[in-house]
């Protein structure tokens, strides 16, 4: 039975404690392994690409897919999990990415048109390490997008100029899924 009706109005939980790691979650568990394998499985099926823009602070690898018209001179960023346990706009954000992917006519239309580049763990350290809103520098990396002081910001900052550079053309949009 699904629905309200069939949770359970109390739980009690033993967790045994030692030296290993024990991970506790309020909501499902998107890791980083989880992320790329997610990234990985589209770039397979739709044939678009991933590639490495930088490194975190830890020195985990910063993933950007990238889909559509490579060469078009309209292009958008979207990013997501700046905040690690927004992972209601990570869900949002790859529903979002799987409908520019998919094979409806409006999708292929969108796709011939712009450049799509995707960046769905800016902060892969704070993913990894269950932070709050923080990386690995204690930065929110929202609140960096005006100095640039960390190398998750400074990596998406870089690729966007170095594009533009490229093309001759422009970013004419870009979103950041949060979750609220």
């Amino acid at each position: 039975s699904f629905g309200p009706e069939s949770r359970p109005k109390n739980i009690i939980m033993r967790l045994k404690t030692g030296k290993r790691k024990l991970w506790v979650s309020g909501q499902e568990l998107q890791n980083s392994s989880r992320v790329f394998e997610w990234m990985e499985k589209l770039a397979r099926q739709k044939k678009f690409q991933i590639e490495d823009i930088g490194k975190s602070t830890e020195g985990r690898p910063l993933r950007m897919l990238k889909m559509g018209n490579l060469q078009s001179k309209n292009m958008i960023l979207v990013i997501s999990r700046q905040h690690p346990p927004e992972v209601t706009g990570y869900f949002a954000m790859q529903a979002f990415v799987e409908k520019i992917a998919d094979k409806s006519k409006i999708s292929k239309e969108f796709r011939k048109d712009w450049a799509i580049y995707v960046v769905p763990l800016m902060n892969p350290d704070g993913v990894d390490n269950g932070h709050w809103r923080h990386n690995k520098g204690g930065i929110d990396l929202n609140r960096d997008w005006h100095s640039f002081n960390q190398p998750e910001t400074t990596a998406v900052r870089e690729f966007l100029k170095r594009r533009e550079a490229e093309t001759g053309g422009k970013f004419y949009f870009g979103i950041d899924f949060h979750s609220t």
